[in-house]
């Protein structure tokens, strides 16, 4: 039997007991250099609870323009493919993996985005802190790099 783990064993803690243990961009092998208006992002997240959840939360994925804020969003529930959406669902320690996609913007200027996260109450938009956010309460994931035509 193969084990598998998330990339990061250490991972960032949310004040809520939530932690992200890792992102990937599942964009196939050929990952491209450059970005195009209208791509569809493909992104791989992996999650744990250090504690047990006692409310179910919502996560923001966005596409920022460091000038203008979000330029593309998905909103829901954790996109779990191995257990409930439902973080009070949750098990301690388990590893759970969601995917999550996201669509570029078209028409859209050439420079630097980034993909930014949050974790918040459904129910009141309150965003959950953590190690490394912004003061808009947004974790950077990652960068890209766009070239519009």
């Amino acid at each position: 039997r193969m084990y598998e783990a998330p990339p990061d064993d250490r991972g960032i803690a949310f004040a809520n007991g939530m932690r992200l243990r890792g992102v990937e961009l599942l964009n196939d092998a050929n990952l491209p250099l450059v970005w195009r208006e209208g791509d569809t992002l493909y992104l791989r997240l992996w999650w744990t609870a250090d504690i047990q959840q006692t409310a179910d939360y919502s996560e923001g994925t966005y596409f920022w323009d460091r000038e203008k804020g979000v330029q593309a969003q998905t909103d829901s529930a954790p996109l779990i493919l191995n257990g409930p959406q439902e973080t009070s669902k949750w098990e301690v320690g388990k590893v759970y993996i969601e995917e999550r996609t996201l669509k570029l913007p078209y028409p859209l200027a050439t420079g630097d985005y980034d993909i930014m996260l949050s974790v918040y109450q459904w129910w009141d938009n309150t965003r959950i802190s953590a190690p490394g956010v912004t003061s808009d309460t947004l974790l950077k994931l990652g960068s890209i790099y766009v070239k519009a035509w």
